[in-house]
């Protein structure tokens, strides 16, 4: 969170996904085991655009190699507790990692 395009592509690559809005930018990164979308927007002192908040899921890839034919729908139910985005963040999109 805080950070600037330059920033992101240094950590992760090139996106795969660039969306200029009308008010902010969308740039989405994937990696082998995950997708994650940063949305970055005007900070407010000198309008550079900086992330706000962001959104990571499973690539269906990983999904279907995870679960195999015969894996079952996951339970319904509560998440792990805790925050470990930047930890997923990190393991499933930087780009040097497999």
């Amino acid at each position: 969170m805080g950070k600037d395009m330059g920033t992101l592509v240094r950590l992760f690559g090139p996106p795969r996904l660039d969306v200029i809005e009308v008010q902010g930018r969308k740039l989405q990164f994937s990696g082998r085991a995950c997708i994650l979308d940063a949305y970055l927007y005007p900070d407010g002192k000198n309008g550079a655009e900086i992330v706000t908040h962001v959104d990571a899921r499973r690539s269906e890839s990983a999904r279907r190699r995870r679960e195999g034919p015969t894996a079952l729908a996951p339970a319904q139910g509560a998440t792990e507790q805790g925050d470990d985005t930047l930890l997923l963040l990190f393991w499933c999109c930087h780009p040097e990692l497999p």
